[in-house]
């Protein structure tokens, strides 16, 4: 069994995803010279959620971009890479030192927040509030079994689908669902789903965000620094995986979870 993640790892974690971020951000801008550094810092990576900027939890609803204490951070890491345009580790280097203050001060707030997992009421799974299309609701995916991983056990991801197609059909009457994640460009996870969820697939998005649609990939099942994943990205520069988004009728998705577990 994997050993839950300590205090400790988890600082090593913000530190790690982190350095990375500045990294990726140096690049990005980089390859995309009409696109401000402010820009790009507050929504091609998360960083300000890391730091100890972020009054809230760990994805609050709102942000206020002009507090004090993220203006500090922000303004400080744009005079770093206007000195180091040409400088990719060494804006990631000096980067990386300015936040560190920031981001110890929020660490084991971070560490103890479990407001990401609270809305997930089937198991890894949970139903968006709001209908992505007439009769289509969005649903997003999560880990609460860390350090262990929703893959390890071949019938949870599928008891999990027929929680939410449940709960899809019957609390919100809707009649398709849908996901845009990294995880639809995954073999092990367009495995789980019926030949129409993969011929659904749209093409994949090279529109880089911040949030875990992307970046989840950098996360092991422990909720540490995803080494390879990393590694991929740093001598590729792209991720592994780009998010996809796919649909399928609940009553079909149903039918198919409902077989793969009888065959369990």
């Amino acid at each position: 069994m994997r050993p839950a993640k300590t205090l400790e790892d988890h600082r090593d974690y913000l530190h790690r995803i982190v350095a990375l971020k500045l990294w990726f951000l140096h690049g990005w801008l980089a390859d995309h010279p009409n696109e401000s550094f402010v820009h790009a810092l507050r929504e091609r990576v998360d960083i300000y959620r890391k730091t100890e900027a972020n009054p809230g939890p760990m994805v609050p609803e709102t942000i206020d971009w002009e507090s004090q204490a993220w203006r500090s951070l922000e303004d400080g890491l744009q005079e770093l890479y206007g000195k180091a345009v040409d400088d990719r580790e060494g804006f990631e280097r000096r980067g990386l030192a300015l936040l560190t203050p920031s981001l110890d001060a929020r660490c084991e707030r971070d560490f103890t927040d479990s407001t990401v997992l609270a809305p997930y009421d089937c198991g890894c799974l949970r139903l968006d509030r709001q209908e992505a299309a007439p009769g289509v609701r969005g649903f997003h995916i999560a880990n609460p079994l860390s350090p262990g991983s929703i893959f390890d056990d071949p019938r949870y991801l599928p008891a999990c689908f027929l929680v939410l197609l449940e709960q899809a059909k019957l609390r919100f009457g809707v009649t398709e669902v849908t996901t845009k994640t990294w995880l639809n460009d995954s073999p092990r996870w367009l495995a789980l789903f019926p030949q129409t969820w993969r011929d659904s697939l749209s093409g994949p998005s090279g529109e880089i965000a911040w949030h875990f649609g992307f970046w989840g990939q950098l996360l092991t099942s422990r909720g540490t620094f995803h080494t390879a994943a990393a590694a991929h990205l740093r001598q590729t520069g792209g991720f592994a995986f780009l998010p996809r988004s796919a649909r399928a009728s609940v009553e079909e998705l149903r039918q198919h979870f409902a077989q793969t577990l009888a065959r369990l």
